[in-house]
């Protein structure tokens, strides 16, 4: 990872338990909704949509929050408010562009981080 905040998996614990099974579902989860987000947050920032940037910026900060991604909440955070206002257009565009590359490196370690886990309980399981 570049310069994106490594998964801090403890808060979401704190929320489901020590089940790896309930752990592996949330992150699914995550893995499902996110790139769908990315996807709405870009969309409204080329269609000028402040109403949409505010709302998913606002949905996503849960997820963020969870995952203990504080930067990437607090740039979402930021989206949000801007949002609101219409203003500082090209501050909100960077910091979309930010947020997306970091939803995109976290997207990519989680994936590869619950490959491994999934390889090592099949290794433990033979």
């Amino acid at each position: 990872m570049s310069n994106t905040e490594p998964v801090n998996l403890s808060k979401l614990r704190s929320y489901v338990g020590d089940n790896d099974s309930d752990v592996k579902d949330m992150i699914n989860l995550f893995l499902q909704i996110i790139p769908q987000q990315k996807e709405k947050l870009q969309k409204a920032i080329q269609e000028r949509n402040w109403d949409n940037l505010n709302y998913t910026a606002h949905q996503i900060k849960p997820s963020l929050d969870i995952l203990g991604l504080k930067d990437a909440k607090e740039k979402a955070k930021v989206i949000e408010t801007l949002a609101k206002s219409g203003t500082k257009e090209k501050l909100m565009k960077q910091l979309v562009d930010e947020l997306s590359q970091e939803l995109e490196e976290v997207c990519n370690e989680l994936t590869t981080s619950f490959k491994e886990v999934k390889k090592s309980n099949d290794n433990q399981q033979e």
